[in-house]
Order: structure tokens, then sequence, then C-alpha cells
């Protein structure tokens, strides 16, 4: 990969900064960084803890499996990220109500199945009140945006 990325020329410039190196393990951060050290590097995973201790350092975003940042921990690490000026993504998303709390939480991407379903709600106009990640995971949350899906439904559903 180093060497095709490299045979392009001003490639440090216009192509490395383009490219964002996945990675899952710890053990792929050193080849990462010591043979693509211009690409972009984001963890990809469901720990919190994990992207924390191994990969805080060296990536400039995380992937993270969504409905680990559903949580009072998932929450508490988007804004740490934000205010540190990392980027959070999240993977899979294919339901709107999981679509409509991705999007409320100001996320760089969001990962789903269902592009056109996502595409539509995002450039939908913002006619109704702000969403309350409270309001939602208390399962008050009608009358916002529409009916989001309970925390405990995200728990115990799309964990592998």
């Amino acid at each position: 990969m180093a060497r095709i990325i490299t045979s392009y020329k001003n490639h440090e410039t216009d192509l490395s900064p383009r490219i964002i190196l996945g990675l899952w393990h710890p053990l792929f951060i050193r080849p990462a960084v010591k043979y693509l050290p211009a690409c972009r590097r984001f963890y990809i995973g469901f720990s919190i803890q994990v992207a924390k201790q191994y990969f805080w350092d060296t990536c400039e975003g995380f992937s993270i499996s969504f409905p680990f940042l559903m949580g009072q921990e998932g929450q508490a690490f988007v804004k740490e990220c934000r205010e540190k000026g990392k980027e959070v993504t999240a993977w899979t998303v294919n339901d709107v109500s999981g679509m409509k709390a991705a999007l409320s939480m100001g996320l760089k991407a969001v990962l789903t199945d269902e592009v056109g379903v996502f595409v539509n709600l995002k450039h939908k106009p913002k006619t109704q009140k702000a969403f309350s990640f409270r309001a939602w995971k208390d399962g008050r949350s009608r009358g916002q945006i529409g009916s989001i899906t309970p925390l405990d439904r995200w728990a115990n559903s799309h964990i592998i």
C-alpha cells in the first residue's frame, strides 16, 4: 500500500491526507505511522476504553459501533473528542430512529446500509424541536423528533 501511494507525485499533500486508515488493533499503529505517516488514522471498534488507551494519541478520529455511543460514557466520549479536535463516526445505523439520534449527536459521519433514507432525513427541514438525549434515553422523546428507539432496545439488540 505504501509503495502504491508513494508512487504518486505530491502524494504527501494531494493523496495521503485524503486516505483514512482504519485500525482495529494496537499492533497496526506502528506500521501505519512508519509506512504511511501522512495518511489519517481512525480506530474502528466497539470499545471507548480501548480507543482512549491505545489509539488516542495516534488517531485523528474514532469509528465506534453506534450503540456504544448512546450511553453516558459514549456521550462523554463524543464531547471530549469534540473538545480535543478529534472526529467521531458511527456504524452501522440502519433504522430511522437511530439515524435521528446520530444526527442530533453531531457525528462527523454515519455509516449505513440505508444511504437514501439517511440522506433524505439529513436534508429534511428542521421544523421540529431539538433532540433531547435525556428524553430519548428515558423514552419520552415523542413529539420532539418523532418516535425514537429507547436506549434499552439498542443495548439489547445491536451488541454482538
